[in-house]
This record gives C-alpha cells, sequence and structure tokens, in this order.
C-alpha cells in the first residue's frame, strides 16, 4: 500500500544570503533541497513529502537557520529545528 504524499513548499526570507537549502528528518539530513530566489530575500522550493510529523532546518551560506515565525522544537543540542506535520 503507498502512503499519501503532498506537496509542501518550504520558503525563508533571508536577505543577502547566495545559497539556501532546507535539510530534514524527512530525508534522514542526509541531503539538503536547494531553494530558488524568488526576489525581495525570499528563498522557495517545493517537494514531495509522506504523511508524518518532520522537522527541518536552513542552511544559509554554510551557517545552520531556522524560521522564527514558524513552529520550532527543542533539538535536544542547544539549538532549535522548525517543525511541520504534513497530514
Amino acid at each position: 500500500m503507498l502512503q499519501a504524499s503532498s506537496e509542501v513548499t518550504f520558503s525563508f526570507k533571508v536577505n543577502g544570503a547566495k545559497r539556501v537549502k532546507v535539510y530534514g528528518s524527512f530525508n534522514s539530513w542526509s541531503k539538503g533541497f536547494l531553494l530558488k530566489r524568488n526576489g525581495n530575500g525570499k528563498w522557495a522550493q517545493t517537494v514531495e513529502l509522506q504523511r508524518g510529523r518532520y522537522e527541518y532546518k536552513y542552511l544559509v551560506d554554510g551557517k545552520w537557520k531556522y524560521d522564527s515565525a514558524m513552529p520550532t522544537i527543542d533539538d535536544g543540542l542547544y539549538s532549535r529545528n522548525n517543525v511541520i506535520i504534513v497530514r
């Protein structure tokens, strides 16, 4: 039986960045998705994810960042991750 999946758009506003990727528990933090610059410091990428709860974070020019405007959770390592539930 195939699990249902949904398209999820990850978006992050960060001015002056040269490269933004999103990493997360949806793929064991092993491969990031490159976000595309949309103008005015906005970056976005749509990916297909299976149903579930995922933690994720952005890698902005080599530095880990989370979006304080979205839900977050303590990652247990003195930092925070964003969290999303795909239904």
